[in-house]
């Protein structure tokens, strides 16, 4: 790499030690219901109680047992043995985040060490009970100060936490505003509507907003509220890469550039696919179908995932040939839709390639927040072991470390590029967004957790970051930093 310049970690390391400053409790009314659904023995998502499945009845006498009853005995055991050995494994981390709850239950505040990975991105260094845990582990966690409750905001949770993510903000109102008696029912009585509630997409995080809506809005027990609502960004990917090219059409789909209305860039590759395709099929071309190929694009998305992605969205029987319905997505419609980060896309890999051959060593650069970022894979020599787990015979490969000789493995960084180049881009976001923030915030990734009352001025907050970050030549400034020239095409200057 040629010079990735003199990175400069004030921004980050300030940004890291807001959020160690955040303090948190645990939400009691939470730990209460799951002390009882432990003592029940009730699983519900992410929280797992579940006794180890029973082995199957052995045949007696085993002697006199044919070959198939046995070689059926066996195999049914193996499974059994499996799932219970997981089964271990997920009870366990349910019985250890409930363990740490009850003993900070009492505490008015507590806090996360965290840290940074190498592209900028934060994690905590708590394991089970931490603000980007599991659904269940994240309802434990509230701020441990309150602000005035926002009917708005908190109706968005308990819409957004119930399973609609996708609607439009007036929908989630309505959806509220009609579910008055369902949301006070979950949250005065939680056991006798676990039915209700452990349908929802996030569960826990669904009956922490109900029961916070209802003290607030409609039993009105209370004023304020400590609960964190949640909201992320539409495709952080392609926002990121629509900026970066100048692409006002990419960028009006992922609501990056104004629109009248929240457009939705997943439906929009799908009605353009249809005209690709014969009559015959378009109705079978949904959003459903195309989302995960689009929200997969930045992330090192091949022609062949995005294939395996269609393959197993179609119902079956449909009739479609696949190499057509991969045409006419992800060939066609896919850079009609979104040229500028399909060609942001495929110059980024090519640079990277060309500077890690030509230098034969790591590439190196700071994101806008000035976090350094190297990007350094290697191929170790390898040996292979075969050992026994759980009674199965295995095969490992371990690796001998030696950073200082071993080759580059060009194939691996240039495909990891892209979505470490996005990764390093979003969490320099936060950096510049929250490096001296004073209110309760809780990040994971690109989805944001504040008060009710914080919510609106927080949004307002990142979008003007995100302009600011963005009103430079951020694509120019990362490709004089590896010594390449942007190549001119790639920029759609709309």
């Amino acid at each position: 790499v040629t010079n990735p310049g003199s990175p400069s970690l004030e921004v980050p390391v300030r940004f890291l030690n807001t959020i160690q400053r955040v303090a948190y409790q645990v939400n009691q009314p939470i730990l209460d219901v799951a002390l009882r659904c432990q003592d029940a023995r009730v699983s519900i998502g992410s929280f797992r109680q579940s006794d180890p499945l029973p082995l199957p009845h052995k045949p007696d006498p085993w002697e006199q047992a044919t070959e198939e009853e046995r070689s059926s005995y066996k195999k049914g055991r193996v499974l059994v043995e499996e799932e219970n050995s997981l089964l271990l494994q997920r009870n366990y981390q349910t019985a250890e985040t409930v363990h740490i709850a009850k003993m900070y239950r009492d505490e008015e505040s507590f806090f996360f060490p965290w840290s940074f990975d190498f592209r900028g991105r934060v994690y905590p260094l708590a394991h089970h009970l931490n603000p980007q845990g599991t659904d269940f582990a994240r309802s434990l966690l509230v701020s441990a100060y309150a602000g005035p409750a926002n009917r708005e905001w908190l109706a968005f949770q308990v819409a957004t936490t119930w399973g609609l993510g996708k609607e439009t903000l007036q929908e989630r109102q309505d959806w509220v505003n009609a579910s008055l008696e369902l949301i006070k029912g979950v949250a005065q009585d939680p056991m006798s509507t676990i039915s209700t509630w452990q349908g929802a997409d996030e569960p826990w995080q669904f009956l922490a907003a109900c029961i916070d809506f209802d003290a607030c809005f409609i039993s009105c027990t209370r004023t304020w509220s400590q609960l964190l609502v949640g909201f992320d960004a539409t495709c952080s990917g392609l926002q990121h890469l629509s900026a970066l090219t100048r692409d006002r059409g990419a960028a009006e789909l992922v609501n990056v550039a104004p629109t009248p209305k929240p457009a939705d860039a997943y439906k929009t590759v799908a009605e353009a696919a249809k005209p690709h395709l014969p009559e015959e099929f378009r109705p079978l071309i949904t959003r459903k179908l195309t989302k995960r190929v689009v929200m997969c694009l930045p992330y090192g998305l091949t022609q062949s995932s995005a294939r395996d992605y269609l393959r197993q969205g179609l119902p079956k029987g449909h009739g479609i040939p696949l190499n057509d319905l991969v045409r006419a997505v992800y060939t066609q419609a896919i850079p009609e839709v979104l040229p500028g980060p399909m060609k942001a896309r495929a110059w980024i890999q090519e640079a990277v390639n060309h500077v890690s051959q030509y230098t034969g060593r790591p590439v190196a650069f700071t994101s806008p927040s000035g976090f350094p970022v190297i990007l350094d894979k290697r191929v170790y020599p390898t040996e292979l072991v075969d050992t026994k787990l759980l009674g199965r015979r295995i095969r490992l490969t371990v690796a001998d470390y030696d950073s200082t000789t071993a080759p580059l493995n060009n194939r691996k960084i240039t495909i990891g590029s892209v979505p470490n180049l996005i990764h390093s881009f979003d969490a320099a976001l936060f950096h510049l967004a929250f490096e001296s923030w004073e209110r309760p915030i809780a990040l994971v990734h690109d989805c944001i957790s504040t008060l009710s009352c914080d919510v609106g001025w927080t949004m307002e907050h990142i979008r003007e970051i995100f302009a600011t970050m963005y009103e430079k030549d951020q694509l120019g400034r990362w490709a004089n930093q590896l010594g390449v020239p942007v190549d001119p095409e790639v920029m759609i200057n709309t």
